[in-house]
Formats: C-alpha cells, sequence, structure tokens
C-alpha cells in the first residue's frame, strides 16, 4: 500500500488534492492519526507562520516514494521535528531499524 493510501485511509477527514484541490499556494492542515498530530502540508516554496509540524508538497512526495511503515514514519516525523529537519529527495538513506 502507497504511503499516499495510508495517509488516505488513517486520515479520513482529509480532501487529497486530486479530489478537490485546495486554493493554489495555501496550506493544508491534516490530524495524522498514524502521528497522532495536527501537521500542515505547504507548497514547496511557502513561507510563513504555522502552528505545528509542516511538511512540503516535495516531503510528501519523498515519503510516498520511500513507502515506510507507520512505526518508521513515526521515527522520520520525530527526527524531522527535533531536528527541525527537512526530508531530502534522492538523498542516500539509512536503513531505521
Amino acid at each position: 500500500m502507497s504511503f499516499l493510501q495510508q495517509l488516505r485511509d488513517a486520515s479520513p477527514e482529509l480532501v487529497m488534492p486530486t479530489e478537490n484541490p485546495p486554493p493554489a499556494g495555501k496550506p493544508v492542515h491534516i490530524h495524522s492519526y498514524i502521528l497522532d498530530t495536527d501537521l500542515w502540508i505547504i507548497p514547496d516554496g511557502w513561507t510563513g507562520e504555522l502552528d505545528g509540524p509542516v511538511y512540503t508538497d516535495s516531503e510528501i512526495r519523498e515519503l510516498d516514494r520511500l513507502q515506510p511503515s507507520p512505526d518508521e514514519l513515526r521515527q522520520i516525523h520525530t527526527a524531522k521535528v527535533h531536528l527541525d529537519g527537512v526530508l531530502e529527495p534522492d538523498a542516500h538513506t539509512y536503513p531505521l531499524k
């Protein structure tokens, strides 16, 4: 199952952009049941202040490419939040286990 399908299944209130796109260039606020937190998905290059963790469109695509399990996703999220990091596409990845 793809990451995006897991995201859809775990967050039934989330309307995916292909189904009903948000206004272009606007952040999307969701609650992730897998991560048990609210977070924002923002367009690449968007600048602004938001309350909570933020993932760019590119980071969501990278997560879809990586296909992390729910436990791996929690580890990635914890590292991103604590290190104030960014998921880099095509970067060398290391096993999470």
